[in-house]
């Protein structure tokens, strides 16, 4: 099994990032940008109005990240300053999932214990990228999202912006954002305030440990 370290390849090239409106701080409860009538294609290429009316947020330590909601999908575009790939921690106080996007998706899940979080079922990688695109892949990405409720768009060089879907629900309440750039193995993260095992180098580069510490109200609050 390929673990995510395989998206490392040098990038040809980066995708041309539509120019938006500025972002204008607004109070938490209006957070997050409200998608038009056209929503994000999870094709990792942001045309012309799909992210209009998005909130854009710095990672600390280099790039940007996107978030717009359209009812109880919740749209996040990261962009790393270059090659590497992205990991969304999202749950709440007792579950956290985590979102991992490089060559391949996959999901691990961290339960709350009495002194620990700890893991379920580690990462099984499903719709990888190949060089000759696999004749079940819109099949496999339906099924992906329909067991996994979210999708994103893979790849092998390691290209660094990337596109989420994510299906809210109760449980998905918070959200911590991380990009591990392979020049240097440096991650970079939003916001400012996720400082535990969201970040821990293992669990971004898709090994990930049985157990972490994650302190989800401290990420951003999706609500």
């Amino acid at each position: 099994m390929s673990s995510a370290a395989d998206a490392t390849k040098p990038l040809c090239g980066r995708p041309t990032m539509p120019r938006l409106l500025p972002w204008i701080a607004l109070p938490i409860y209006l957070a997050i940008g409200t998608a038009a009538a056209v929503t994000p294609t999870i094709d990792g290429v942001a045309k012309p109005g799909e992210w209009a009316g998005a909130r854009r947020e710095k990672l600390v330590g280099g790039g940007e990240v996107w978030l717009l909601r359209a009812g109880n999908d919740l749209y996040v575009a990261v962009e790393g300053s270059g090659t590497g790939f992205p990991s969304l921690c999202v749950g709440d106080a007792d579950r956290v999932e985590v979102l991992h996007a490089s060559a391949a998706l996959g999901t691990v899940a961290y339960q709350r214990g009495a002194k620990a979080w700890s893991r379920g079922p580690g990462f099984e990688w499903r719709v990888r990228d190949l060089p000759e695109p696999a004749p079940t892949l819109s099949t496999d990405r339906e099924s992906f999202l329909k067991e996994q409720r979210w999708l994103a768009n893979t790849s092998r060089t390691g290209a660094p912006f990337r596109e989420f879907r994510i299906i809210l629900d109760a449980g998905r309440r918070f959200l911590g954002v991380v990009f591990l750039s392979t020049n240097g193995m440096q991650a970079a993260y939003w916001p400012a305030s996720v400082n535990d095992g969201c970040r821990d180098m293992d669990l971004l580069r898709g090994e990930a440990p049985h157990s972490v510490e994650l302190t989800p109200s401290r990420w951003h609050d999706i609500e």
